[in-house]
């Protein structure tokens, strides 16, 4: 044996069984951690000396399971003080009765060097699993000293700080809590979390009076953190080399410009009154090189998050008017969005709104310098009383088919954006605070390459060669119009109440067809239905109701089907309807070649009434040792290599979810996946099964999507149930019945 183990087992001991035979630093004992039956520091094998670690217990002395004073039985032979007062004291000891122990000459640094602590008789240790170990709240006095004791120790003995929560009393009331550890101080970051009582805070009550609000203040607080961190520079970790100080950094997950619930900030009710905040952050646990540094830890949590704390979050230390403009603005945008429908409009853009952002990499707005404010055409302009802006007006989109349309750089394709993210709610100053859609509206493109698993796409592809059938279609492999003909498909599975499409990411041959095309390629053997061909009855049919927003510069044959055509020019909106219609109507329709459809009723009507169904089981990694990983929004990591054994992609690509706005909800999205592919739910029609999902989850916060919050994790974004069932849907070993 050579290195840190042998230095631990020549000083501390290790001899036999119990190891410390007669040894004055021996110690001894079957117990499973230090101590135990043992003979205890101290000479002539430990009899009443002070510093006893004697007992049961799995940690230094006592039964306890964890660091800090003892409350146990004191040992009746002298093996330690009474009540256990060892200066590493668990919950005190028996002394007499241990059990357990160390293999034959193995000593207990020798299974501390491997990371395994604990154990049963057999004298094989191992950590227990975090998540199933019983804790209890001590004084944070006991981490102080912990903290200090622990310092140029192991790394791996900072898993004891995981037994135990911390009550603070100074500077104000809170319980810290250690939700994961990590087991090196080059792997991620541990997870902590701290709960406030809501009366230390000192919010008013109104500030989180419905769930909307509650939502808003914890978005709030989540960026007042997240900034208090930077400016503090505390979210930076050390990088020293292997003799260097690493770690002490302490950061939570950023924001986007969407007002959305994430597992960062929540508030805690019991049900009807809400009670405390949770704050959940990443913390490394300071080191040089696997040697704990305890000093440093010890002011990061008592020093360093404490006044992070006050300065970020205690109501006297915020802007109280920028406070409710936040919370009482997304309030509004709440009730502006559940008024479209009453009022016959899909979607609604208020007059002066910025709608081009910064650049492709960043959501933020166009300076107001350069950008061009949004004004409604005046017969199209609508207005709405809100609760707190009062009187808004702007752009009234009404229910059916709208075309967007107009030269190239014009502004067509930043209004889209505007809409397919007005599903969402914005912080004040974003400039979109007030674009506001349906908020189940889904933007479909074409995803060449994407999977389709027992999907009924018959009403636009059908008589395909060889006769293969397309009410139960699936491919590992789909085309550009195919994928997108499930995408749709899909969504009015779901129930969707409004498609966004752009014409620059659409298959063309799925968007529509020319006469000229037809006349080469019989429409006998062409198996697609163009989506000109179907958009208004999607809107018409009483069973769907379905509208339909789309981005066109190529294809006039639209004209015939809107019920209302925007024209943006100069980044000026204009309706033009009338202008289409008449150049429609003296055009006619002669050059598109449409299919006979008559007598063909609803095409869409399995799709909307569709019992599809899922096996959860088949959610699960085809590779049991593989694992997800979220780095990036658009995709799911698989396992660790690019590709799998058989050379296909080893991951899920979601590149065609444009929704998706924070790498949280992605990361959601795989947990929620790994959580259902566990669940034992088979045969589940997929739309009853996440709506079962969704429904607690509304209630109870982002954690009940991934079964609780047991692991408490703090990077998580609540995605929409339109995301989660897309994801579903892509997913290769899906197993799909009716």
């Amino acid at each position: 044996m050579s290195g840190r183990g042998a230095y631990y087992k020549e000083k501390y001991g290790g001899r036999g069984r119990g190891g410390g035979c007669g040894d004055d630093e021996g110690f001894g004992g079957r117990g499973r951690g230090f101590g135990g039956r043992g003979r205890g520091f101290g000479p002539h094998h430990g009899h009443g000396d002070a510093e006893g670690f004697g007992g049961r217990g799995r940690g230094f002395g006592g039964r306890g399971r964890g660091f800090g004073p003892p409350h146990g039985h004191g040992p009746p032979h002298g093996h330690g003080p009474p009540h256990g007062q060892g200066p590493h004291g668990g919950r005190g000891g028996r002394g007499h009765h241990g059990h357990g122990g160390m293999k034959e000459g193995q000593s207990f640094f020798d299974d501390l060097a491997s990371g395994r602590v604990g154990g049963d008789e057999s004298g094989e240790f191992s950590f227990e699993s975090e998540d199933k170990r019983a804790r209890h709240t001590i004084p944070s006095d006991r981490l102080e000293n912990l903290l200090r004791d622990l310092d140029n120790a192991p790394y791996g003995l900072y898993k004891r700080l995981y037994d135990s929560n911390y009550q603070f009393s100074s500077p104000f009331s809170f319980v810290l809590q250690f939700s994961h550890i990590q087991g090196d101080p080059y792997a991620a970051a541990s997870r902590l979390a701290v709960r406030i009582p809501l009366e230390s805070l000192g919010y008013p009550s109104d500030l989180f009076s419905n769930n909307i609000r509650g939502v808003a203040l914890c978005d709030y607080l989540t960026r007042s953190f997240v900034r208090t961190c930077k400016e503090e520079g505390v979210d930076i970790a050390q990088k020293g080399s292997w003799k260097g100080a690493k770690g002490g950094d302490l950061k939570m997950e950023g924001t986007s410009q969407h007002v959305l619930p994430r597992t960062s900030i929540q508030l805690l009710s019991d049900g009807s009154n809400c009670h405390s905040l949770e704050i959940r952050f990443q913390m490394g646990l300071p080191a040089r090189g696997r040697s704990i540094l305890g000093e440093w830890c010890r002011q990061l949590l008592f020093d360093t998050l404490p006044t992070l704390i006050q300065t970020s979050l205690m109501w006297s230390s915020l802007p109280e008017s920028d406070v409710y403009e936040h919370i009482n603005s997304v309030e509004d945008q709440e009730q502006l969005r559940s008024l479209l429908s009453d009022a016959g409009l899909i979607a609604f853009v208020r007059d002066g709104s910025i709608l081009p952002r910064r650049s492709g990499a960043s959501d933020l707005p166009m300076d107001t310098v350069n950008a061009v404010p949004f004004v409604s055409p005046d017969n199209l302009r609508v207005s709405f009383e809100l609760k707190h802006a009062g009187v808004v007006s702007g752009l009234g989109i009404k229910k059916g088919v709208t075309l967007i349309t107009g030269g190239g750089f014009h502004g067509k394709s930043s209004l889209l954006a505007a809409l397919q993210m007005g599903i969402y709610n914005h912080i004040p100053r974003d400039g979109r605070e007030f674009v506001c859609c349906d908020a189940s509206a889904v933007k479909i493109r074409a995803e060449d390459g994407r999977a389709v698993t027992n999907l009924d796409i018959s009403p636009f592809i059908n008589n395909l060669p060889g006769g293969k059938s397309t009410q139960d279609f699936e491919t590992t492999c789909a085309s550009g119009s195919t994928s997108q003909s499930a995408n749709i498909c899909e969504m009015l599975e779901l129930g969707t109440q409004l498609l966004l499409l752009d014409e620059d990411t659409c298959a063309t041959n799925f968007m529509y067809r020319d006469q000229l095309m037809a006349s080469l390629v019989e429409s006998k053997k062409e198996p697609i239905t163009p989506f000109l061909q179907h958009v208004k009855d999607l809107w018409v049919n009483e069973d769907s109701k379905v509208s339909t927003i789309i981005v066109v510069g190529g294809c006039g044959g639209y004209f015939s089907v809107a019920d209302t055509v925007l024209m943006m020019d100069n980044y000026v909106c204009k309706d033009v309807t009338t202008e289409a219609a008449n150049i429609f109507a003296s055009a006619g329709m002669s050059a598109y070649a449409l299919k006979d459809t008559t007598g063909n009723g609803n095409a869409f009507a399995r799709n909307l009434a569709s019992t599809r169904a899922i096996d959860c089981s088949s959610l699960r990694l085809p590779d049991p040792s593989g694992r997800f990983s979220v780095r990036t929004k658009v995709r799911i990591g698989l396992g660790r290599e690019e590709h799998d054994l058989e050379g296909n992609s080893n991951y899920l690509d979601l590149y065609g979810l444009e929704q998706i706005t924070e790498v949280g909800q992605t990361r959601a999205l795989s947990e929620i996946m790994q959580h259902l592919s566990t669940s034992g739910r088979k045969n589940a029609p997929l739309r009853s099964l996440l709506e079962e999902l969704y429904e607690v989850a509304a209630q109870r916060g982002v954690d009940e999507l991934i079964g609780g919050g047991n692991r408490a994790l703090a990077d998580l974004t609540m995605p929409r149930i339109q995301e989660l069932a897309m994801c579903i849907n892509r997913w290769r070993y899906l197993k799909v019945s009716y």
